[in-house]
């Protein structure tokens, strides 16, 4: 996309234009399709195998995620994602074509609590100093049972870091999404919205 930031790596390190805000993306609709991918002030992050895509149809990543170790995927899977033309972070910076160590150590010791990427990207975007983190197309609490349980919990964890920390956090609204209920606690409308 031409709104991709210009980049350069050198030294585990990269040179990129600042935004104040940052999107990180996954692959659940609708709330992906939320994401402010055409806004020239707010990065876009993507993870894994997901390629968010800008109005003009084209690739909208500033920054992309790949945490998991190689073993773990297949090994088509991981040829292509060592083929992508964005900064990646990921385990093992040499296998990929533009390769960043992430930097587990620091993110650690902020809280040694990653049941995910989302949680990792959300504690490196904190470390980054962006002021307004985004997380769309994240829907936990309709996933696996590990997503529902572990993940999801663990990603609210972060979530409420941040605004603690005083970081504008955007989860757009979805039926069961994350840092939202229907209700307040001891609403007498409690027990039919739950279904008891």
């Amino acid at each position: 996309s031409k709104l991709n930031r210009p980049f350069r790596i050198s030294k585990n390190k990269i040179r990129m234009q600042s935004a104040s805000a940052v999107a990180i993306i996954g692959a659940a609709a609708p709330t992906r399709y939320a994401a402010p991918l055409n806004d020239p002030n707010c990065e876009v992050w993507t993870v894994n195998n997901i390629a968010a895509r800008d109005t003009d149809g084209r690739i909208r990543a500033d920054r992309w995620f790949e945490i998991h170790a190689p073993r773990v995927r297949t090994s088509e899977r991981w040829a292509r994602t060592a083929k992508i033309p964005r900064p990646q972070y990921c385990r093992t910076p040499s296998d990929v074509l533009h390769g960043l160590a992430y930097p587990f150590g620091e993110v650690r010791a902020i809280k040694d609590y990653f049941a995910n990427s989302f949680a990792y990207m959300l504690a490196f975007a904190y470390l980054q100093g962006f002021q307004t983190i985004g997380l769309y197309g994240a829907h936990l609490l309709t996933g696996s049972p590990r997503e529902r349980t572990v993940e999801a919990a663990c990603v609210s964890w972060w979530l409420g870091f941040l605004e603690g920390e005083r970081v504008n956090v955007i989860v757009p609204e979805t039926a069961w999404g994350l840092a939202q209920h229907p209700a307040l606690y001891g609403d007498e409308n409690e027990r039919l919205l739950v279904g008891c």
